[in-house]
């Protein structure tokens, strides 16, 4: 008789997975909002208040330009001539 309980008991543990998907997704979700809320609230007590300043200027894509700081400091130093995109184009056909 145990075991036909057992039995019972793991289509059910099966079984409400998969009738209450919503659930688990929405669960899930909550845990992982409260994970990033918590690592997010540890990285700015120890961030010093000068750095992240400097960040957040980095974010910012002053007036009259595309891009921001970073973003030009991510791409680097590289200005494409006419000449030299030509050359690429031709390598590639």
């Amino acid at each position: 008789m145990a075991i036909g309980r057992a039995r019972a008991l793991f289509d059910r543990a099966v079984v409400w997975p998969v009738s209450n998907r919503t659930t688990l997704v929405r669960m899930a979700s909550a845990v992982r909002q409260k994970n990033n809320d918590r690592l997010h609230a540890t990285l700015d007590e120890e961030v010093p208040y000068d750095l992240r300043t400097e960040m957040v200027r980095l974010l910012a894509v002053p007036e009259n330009q595309r891009v921001s700081e970073l973003e030009r400091l991510r791409l680097g130093p590289m200005q494409v001539s006419d000449r030299i995109m030509e050359l690429a184009l031709d390598r590639a056909l």
